[in-house]
């Protein structure tokens, strides 16, 4: 199970706190061991923040579905169905699809619920789609 940028981005959060509390002493640390193992300790630090930051490039930003998918009329009973042909996309931290294109703009943007096949019940989940990666490192720090 991979772990999700919320829990990377507290850790690494974390772990710059504690780093910065440990150069906040830097003069007593040095005076209490030696230059060698603070410079030991901060190359540690920064070891630990770009493994997480690798983390965090690995895993993906979103999915994003082109093809077929119906959505259900609301307030209509009995439940009906419309067909479409577009593309939705879903950001890795929400449950709604967003509808990129395939509707008409009257219709709602944001979808909980997407179906792949509405007769068998089965609604489109983010592995039929295929993932988004953001290999921008500027993206990523930002959201730290």
């Amino acid at each position: 199970m991979s772990k999700s940028r919320k829990y990377i981005n507290g850790v690494m959060s974390n772990i710059k706190f504690l780093k910065s509390k440990y150069e906040n002493s830097k003069e007593d640390i040095i005076r209490l061991t030696n230059q060698a193992e603070y410079e030991r300790t901060i190359k540690h630090y920064n070891n630990l923040i770009e493994q997480l930051l690798e983390e965090l490039l690995a895993l993906p930003i979103g999915y994003r579905y082109t093809g077929k998918f119906y959505l259900k009329k609301p307030y209509v009973l009995p439940v009906v169905f419309t067909e479409h042909y577009g593309t939705v996309y879903r950001r890795e931290d929400l449950v709604s699809w967003q509808i990129e294109s395939g509707v008409e703009p009257k219709d709602y943007s944001y979808h909980r619920t997407i179906f792949k096949k509405p007769e068998e019940g089965i609604e489109l989940k983010i592995e039929d789609a295929e993932p988004i990666y953001d290999r921008n490192l500027t993206t990523v720090l930002s959201e730290v």
